[in-house]
């Protein structure tokens, strides 16, 4: 908890609720991956993992989510 709102404290205001957002996609996909390893005793490697986490977080992009969207460096330039 201190990690997070003290990281989010050093940001712009405007890039915040993306922050927060990504966070909590973070941690959601944590706890499904566990509960993956504990009751289906399957996993997904580190990498499938973080694919997994930009696959959603491109999800709520394309869904108009637009906290997300101000954090994605590929649509910057």
């Amino acid at each position: 908890m201190v990690w997070w709102t003290t990281s989010r404290k050093l940001l712009p205001k405007e890039l915040r609720r993306g922050f927060d957002s990504l966070f909590f996609l973070v941690g959601w996909n944590l706890w499904k991956e566990r509960n993956r390893r504990i009751f289906d005793t399957t996993n997904r490697q580190p990498l499938q993992l973080a694919q997994l986490i930009l696959e959603e977080a491109a999800l709520c992009i394309a869904a108009g989510y637009r906290p997300l969207g101000v954090l994605d460096a590929r649509r910057s330039g």
